[in-house]
């Protein structure tokens, strides 16, 4: 197959990764919701919700997923040459 053939398998890894990605950031969200929860209580519980009933999907969990998806976001921009070795 040769070098054009490997390239299939580069994009089979990018969709995998980038599914894995969307979940690790949906539970992320969960996490961050049941956490917000706990510290603010009432006052998220009754967090009022701005979306359709057909959104699947209620705004305190959005703004949960968009608050986890900030925290995540630094640690995917860098880059991970400086990790590795310097001697």
């Amino acid at each position: 197959m040769g070098m054009y053939g490997s390239y299939f398998f580069v994009f089979i890894r990018a969709i995998v990764c980038i599914i894995w990605y969307g979940i690790q950031s949906y539970y992320a969200g969960n996490v961050l919701s049941v956490m917000l929860r706990c510290i603010f209580g009432s006052l998220w519980e009754n967090f009022d919700n701005t979306l359709s009933a057909n959104a699947n999907i209620t705004s305190k969990q959005l703004l949960a997923f968009f608050m986890a998806w900030l925290m995540e976001f630094p640690f995917v921009s860098t880059s991970t040459k400086p990790c590795g070795r310097t001697t």
